[in-house]
C-alpha cells in the first residue's frame, strides 16, 4: 500500500555574489559565519505531495525600484536529502506580500531553472548546506519587496529541502504553503531571518546568449528550416551592431554567442546549414497508463490518453501494476499508487487476499458485529479484530 511519508517536517532555514549593487544581504561570508543551525521546509514537491509545496520569503527596502540580475540562497535538507545532485531546479520569484505568496508561489515576477543546481565552490558554510544562485533579469517592483528561490526536489528520491535561517535582517521571514500540507494556514512567519541574497542589476545584454548550436544557429527567423527566407535576412541585416540592448536579427556566426555585428561569417553559417530541420523535438518519458500498460510518449500525448507523465527521460520502471488486497478479502488488480488497501503484487490468483475480521465500536464500552453500513448509521467505528479483544 503506498502511504504518506512518515514525516513531512517543518524544521526552523536562504556569498557575496559579483558585480551589481547588494540590495539585500542576509548570507553575509562565504565562512557561514553568519548562518544559523535550523533549516525551514523550502520545496516543490513532486505532484503526488503538491499540497506541501512551500517557500520561505523574507523582504528588503527597495524604494529606488531596482531590477535584480542574481538571487541566492543557502539551502541543505533532511529525512533522505543526499544533496544538490537530486535538485531538479530552482524556482525564483518575487511577491507583492506574504499573503499574495500564500495563494500562490508563483510571484509577479517568476523565473523557473530547470536541472541540477551547482553550488557556489567558495562556500565554506555549516556542513550540510550549500550557496546557490539564480543569475536572469528580475523585474522588481518598486518599495518592499518579498523574494523566495525554491528547490523544486521530489521527496520520494531526495527527502525534504529547506531554507537556512540567518542572524543577518530583522530575525524573522515567512513561509508560505498554499495547499496547507502543513496545517498552518497556508502563511506563519518564521523564527528567524532567511539568508538569502539580492543583487541589482538591469537587463543584460542579448549578445550575451548562446546561440543554437549549428546548424540551427542559422535560422534566423525562427520558423524552423535554414532557407533563403534566412539568407534574406541576414542580407537585410548587413553591416547592423548591437547596442546592449538587442542583438542585430541577422547575427548568427560565429558559435557559440555570435559576435553581435552581421557580416559575411553570418552569410557563410547560412550557406553551410541551407536546407537544415530545425523543428525541436520534444521531450519524452515514461507514460503510465491505469491498465498498467506503459510506453514512452511526450507529455501533451500522454496527457491526451489519459495517463500518468512520469517525467522527461524516464521509463516505465515506475509503472508498477499487480494485485491489491482490500479488507473484506477482494483483490482489485491496479496501479500501485492506486491501492488503497494491502499492495502485494503479481496477480489476484496468486495473493491470497484474506477478508480481514471488523466490528463495530460505539463506544468505549459497546462493541456491535455488524457491516460497515450499519456501524456508520449507529455513528460508530470499523476496527480491526472481534469484538473480545475491541478496545
Amino acid at each position: 500500500m503506498k502511504t504518506l511519508p512518515t514525516c513531512l517536517c517543518i524544521l526552523g532555514l536562504a556569498a557575496v555574489a559579483q558585480g551589481g549593487s547588494v540590495l539585500m544581504d542576509q548570507i553575509g561570508d562565504n565562512d557561514g559565519s553568519s548562518i544559523g543551525t535550523t533549516f525551514s521546509a523550502n520545496q516543490i514537491f513532486e505532484e503526488a505531495y503538491a499540497q506541501y509545496d512551500v517557500a520561505c520569503l523574507d523582504d528588503f527596502d527597495n524604494s529606488a525600484g531596482m531590477n535584480a540580475s542574481r538571487i541566492s540562497i543557502v539551502t541543505g535538507g533532511w529525512n533522505g536529502y543526499a544533496g544538490l545532485d537530486a535538485v531538479q531546479g530552482l524556482s525564483g520569484n518575487f511577491y507583492e506580500s506574504p499573503e499574495a505568496a500564500a495563494v500562490s508561489l508563483v510571484g509577479y515576477t517568476s523565473v523557473e531553472v530547470l536541472g541540477t543546481p551547482v553550488g557556489d565552490a567558495d562556500w565554506a558554510g555549516p556542513d550540510g548546506t550549500s550557496l546557490v544562485h539564480m543569475d536572469a533579469d528580475f523585474a522588481v517592483n518598486a518599495g518592499t519587496a518579498y523574494v523566495a528561490i525554491i528547490p523544486i526536489n521530489e521527496f520520494g528520491t531526495n527527502g525534504q529541502t529547506g531554507a537556512s535561517d540567518s542572524v543577518l535582517g530583522d530575525g524573522s521571514g515567512w513561509q508560505a504553503n498554499p495547499g496547507d500540507g502543513f496545517g498552518f494556514g497556508g502563511l506563519q512567519a518564521t523564527a528567524a531571518s532567511i539568508a538569502l541574497r539580492v543583487i541589482a542589476g538591469g537587463a543584460s545584454d542579448p549578445c550575451d546568449s548562446m546561440l543554437a548550436e549549428a546548424p540551427c544557429n542559422a535560422d534566423v527567423n525562427a520558423d524552423y528550416v535554414v532557407n533563403v527566407d534566412d539568407l534574406l535576412a541576414v542580407i537585410g541585416s548587413f553591416g547592423e551592431a548591437g547596442d546592449g540592448t538587442s542583438r542585430p536579427e541577422g547575427d548568427c556566426a560565429p558559435l557559440p554567442n555570435g559576435d553581435c555585428v552581421v557580416n559575411v561569417d553570418d552569410v557563410l553559417a547560412v550557406i553551410s546549414g541551407f536546407g537544415a530541420d530545425c523543428t525541436p523535438v520534444l521531450p519524452t518519458g515514461g507514460c503510465c497508463m491505469d491498465t498498467g500498460d506503459c510506453g514512452d510518449y511526450t507529455e501533451d500525448d500522454c496527457n491526451a490518453m489519459g495517463g500518468s507523465y512520469l517525467g522527461d527521460d524516464s521509463d516505465c520502471s515506475a509503472c508498477i501494476y499487480g494485485a491489491c488486497c482490500y479488507p473484506d478479502g477482494s483483490c482489485v488488480e491496479q496501479l500501485d499508487t492506486a491501492c488503497t488497501g494491502t499492495w502485494v503484487g503479481g496477480s489476484c490468483a496468486d495473493a491470497g487476499c484474506q477478508p480481514i475480521a471488523q466490528v463495530c465500536c460505539v463506544s468505549s464500552t459497546e462493541c456491535l458485529e455488524v457491516d460497515a453500513a450499519t456501524c456508520d448509521a449507529f455513528g460508530g467505528t470499523m476496527v480491526e479484530g472481534a469484538c473480545a479483544d475491541a478496545p
